[in-house]
């Protein structure tokens, strides 16, 4: 039986983008862990990303991808829409911009950078880590980094030393980063005790001053006395073996502790090698990986880094009252209490969508906390794109979504 030829097309999207400057647009599945490369116009590739301007014909997938990714190079942007939220409005908003095509990390002891070790990144999304070369010259590139506040921790090691340091909160600003690389750029003084730069023998010498308080006196002085000659290692019986074996020991120490870290992040070794194309065999059924352990809570106040060449955004103004702001600039304050949410309600009133329920969802304020929950509604309740299965609190800056009505949280 021969099927309609409408039947094996694939549904189509007109999206519109937000203005005429080229974008990088691809499928994709969440947010990317990396940025593809650019592609070449004169030979697109069939399912690779492709240059859009003010409009993109998107083919939906039948399976797979659940995203549509939209890089902005000349503002050094990215915006990650889901499909669900395309097919009920294809638009690519100014506002779905949340995250930085990349973030630097530079890492500074006090008498230079570390050697090695692993960094962490933590924004509002994700959590990504990467490990610290010395080629890298203390500094690491995280990709596709969400706006707002980031927490920086890791361990860095150099000569034989290792050190967990505090966790680093810091403040993205909303305004987009200048295109030139690393503008972004968070640096992390090391509060450490020792010189993770240093070489072992001045290390050596350090100990040896403190280990010896007696003071040198001068040959001319009267009643000094003649002073022998400092040994040498081959005059010292035993010196060199037992510097042999206090290497070994730290070495071994290393090496346990290396094993330890990264047995405890299976999955992001696995995720590493498989990216190098390196083939890694499944654990027997029944084993399971040990829980993450708890990640340190940071106790300083986050400080607020204006990336360069960026302007002021309007999303950073501070407003006196909770509201939501509509896509077309309408605002409604959010009273104390709960407001509900819908095509015939007495709060947020919605009436000309029909992706919207009559009684929808749920806004409950209480003072600056504003929480919303969904009303178990035909078309659902995002915040950011991910679908809500409960209470969610909101944060200045968060796109929440009934239906198709899209709106922007300001508080």
């Amino acid at each position: 039986m021969l099927l309609p030829a409408g039947a094996l097309a694939q549904e189509t999207l007109d999206v519109a983008l937000p203005d005429d400057q080229p974008k990088v647009v691809w499928l994709c599945e969440g947010v990317p862990n990396t940025l593809p490369d650019k592609p070449d116009p004169a030979a697109p590739k069939p399912g690779a990303p492709v240059w859009a301007t003010s409009r993109y014909k998107l083919q939906l997938p039948d399976k797979g991808a659940d995203s549509l990714a939209v890089w902005d190079p000349a503002k050094g942007v990215v915006a990650v829409v889901p499909l669900a939220a395309l097919k009920a409005s294809p638009k690519v908003l100014e506002e779905d911009f949340l995250f930085y095509e990349g973030v630097t990390v530079r890492l500074l002891g006090r008498n230079g950078p570390p050697a090695s070790g692993l960094v962490r990144l933590k924004d509002r999304q994700r959590q990504q880590e990467a490990l610290l070369s010395p080629a890298g010259n203390g500094e690491v590139r995280f990709a596709l980094v969400r706006k707002g506040e980031v927490t920086v921790s890791g361990m860095v090691s150099s000569n034989g030393k290792s050190y967990e340091f505090a966790p680093k909160k810091f403040v993205l600003d909303a305004a987009a980063p200048a295109q030139t690389e690393g503008a972004s750029l968070l640096a992390v003084a090391l509060p450490v005790d020792v010189d993770l730069a240093a070489s072992p023998t001045q290390e050596r010498a350090k100990e040896d001053s403190r280990s010896d308080p007696t003071p040198s006196r001068p040959r001319n002085e009267p009643g000094a006395t003649k002073s022998a000659p400092p040994e040498t290692p081959a005059e010292r019986p035993g010196g060199s073996l037992w510097g042999a074996l206090v290497g070994l020991i730290v070495a071994a120490a290393l090496v346990g502790l290396g094993i330890r870290y990264l047995s405890q992040r299976r999955d992001w070794v696995r995720e590493r090698l498989e990216q190098m194309g390196v083939q890694v065999p499944e654990a027997p059924s029944g084993q399971q990986a040990p829980p993450k352990p708890p990640q340190p809570q940071a106790t300083e106040q986050p400080q607020t880094i204006r990336l360069e060449g960026a302007q002021p955004a309007a999303a950073a103004v501070a407003v006196d009252r909770p509201r939501l702001v509509s896509a077309q600039g309408a605002a409604f304050d959010l009273p104390e209490g709960v407001t509900e949410v819908g095509r015939e309600v007495a709060g947020l009133a919605i009436p000309d969508e029909p992706t919207v329920s009559r009684r929808h969802a749920q806004i409950e304020r209480s003072g600056p906390r504003v929480v919303v929950r969904d009303l178990g509604s035909t078309n659902g309740t995002t915040v950011n794109g991910v679908k809500i299965t409960g209470d969610v609190e909101l944060r200045p800056g968060d796109t929440v979504q009934f239906g198709a009505a899209r709106y922007r949280f300001e508080g």
